[in-house]
């Protein structure tokens, strides 16, 4: 069986393309990101987890936005646990609440501040759509239950 980008000619001798080549060697090299297995934990299989990746390229044009979101799958948006890990501050602890370790998921499930906007953003959307969305934290991850009310 061949590779899908090696072809065969009508003399029956196999060319290999750049790309065939590439694509092997990136089997053989490649490291995944630190996040796929949390990534796996939430449902996703090694067939559909590309869709994770591409998502920051198809939701938004916007580059900081991109690279935002980029940075929340790959888990490497700084936060003052990664730079207290790295040495670059003096400690852990959230600057906003004061209450508990900076991390991404304090940063955007626990702190108070953050507790509070998704209170008003629950009552904004209400009030915009008149659907009563109710936010629900599992485990490690956030999910969105939907529920429409006329």
């Amino acid at each position: 069986m061949t590779p899908s980008h090696v072809a065969e000619n009508e003399n029956n001798t196999t060319k290999i393309s750049t790309k065939s080549v590439y694509s092997i060697m990136l089997k053989k090299v490649f490291l995944s990101p630190t996040a796929e297995s949390k990534i796996i934990r939430y449902g996703f299989t090694q067939d559909n987890i590309h869709r994770v990746y591409e998502l920051p390229f198809q939701i938004k044009n916007d580059i900081k936005t991109t690279m935002f979101q980029y940075k929340i799958i790959h888990n490497i948006l700084p936060t003052k646990v990664s730079l207290f890990k790295a040495k670059i501050c003096d400690d852990d602890i959230c600057p906003q609440c004061l209450a508990d370790r900076h991390s991404l998921d304090h940063m955007f499930l626990r702190c108070q501040l953050t507790l509070s906007f998704w209170d008003l953003f629950q009552t904004w959307w209400t009030s915009k759509t008149k659907e009563n969305v109710t936010l629900t934290e599992s485990t490690e991850f956030s999910t969105i239950e939907n529920t429409y009310t006329p």
